[in-house]
């Protein structure tokens, strides 16, 4: 299925989601819906077991929906392209490539750009905090290693 992420706003198909419940949408909620198409088809008796798959972002959900999912049916699951390095250097990397895009490609100065990101860098310097008193922290469903 097509997150809600995806639509005729961004070239997607029309999947019927309003553009307005993008607003305040969540990781627990991307979680929810894969839970629910897992509990709709593992109804099916035509299906003997469900693997879940997911790609890029998706891919950080299936470790989360294989632990979280008591259903029987959730046998396996897929992690295609998900991120290789620690949540932390993915944000960090992220951040430093949209404030050059914002410079470059937008012509946006670097401290307006800067400024426009600052709640993603914030959340870098809140993620390195907790890893360096040794615990562990949970970013939006994915935990930072």
């Amino acid at each position: 299925f097509d997150k809600r992420t995806c639509g005729p706003f961004n070239q997607c198909s029309n999947n019927g989601y309003p553009i307005s419940i993008l607003e305040n949408m969540t990781v627990h909620d991307f979680l929810s819906d894969v839970s629910t198409a897992v509990d709709y088809i593992s109804f099916r008796s035509d299906i003997g077991g469900v693997v879940v798959v997911g790609h890029s972002q998706g891919a950080n959900y299936v470790p989360i929906l294989l632990t979280e999912q008591s259903d029987a049916q959730l046998v396996s699951g897929v992690m295609l392209a998900g991120h290789y390095h620690p949540l932390d250097v993915v944000i960090q990397d992220q951040y430093e490539f949209q404030v050059q895009a914002l410079k470059e490609l937008a012509g946006v100065d670097e401290a307006v750009a800067m400024a426009q990101l600052q709640p993603l860098a914030d959340s870098i310097h809140g993620i390195e905090a907790v890893q360096k008193d040794g615990s562990t922290v949970n970013v939006k469903g994915a935990l930072a290693a």
